[in-house]
C-alpha cells in the first residue's frame, strides 16, 4: 500500500489494516537479510511506520 492510499483510509480501516500487518510481523519467521522474506519484513515494517507517522500528523494538525 502506498503512503498515498494508506492517507486515504480511514481511521477504522487504518487500524484494522495496522493490525493486519502487526500480526503478519508476530508471525513472520525470522530470515536472514539475504533471504527475500527479509525484504518482505522490511516493507512491512515501513508501512506499518506510515500508517503511524500519519495517524501521528493527524492528531496534531488540526482538521480542515
Amino acid at each position: 500500500m502506498t503512503s498515498a492510499e494508506t492517507r486515504e483510509l480511514g481511521a477504522g480501516d487504518a487500524a484494522a489494516r495496522l493490525r493486519e500487518l502487526l500480526n503478519q510481523i508476530e508471525n513472520a519467521a525470522t530470515a536472514p537479510r539475504s533471504d527475500p522474506r527479509a525484504q518482505q519484513q522490511l516493507e512491512l515494517c515501513e508501512e506499518i511506520e506510515a500508517i503511524l507517522r500519519i495517524r501521528s500528523e493527524a492528531r496534531v494538525s488540526p482538521p480542515r
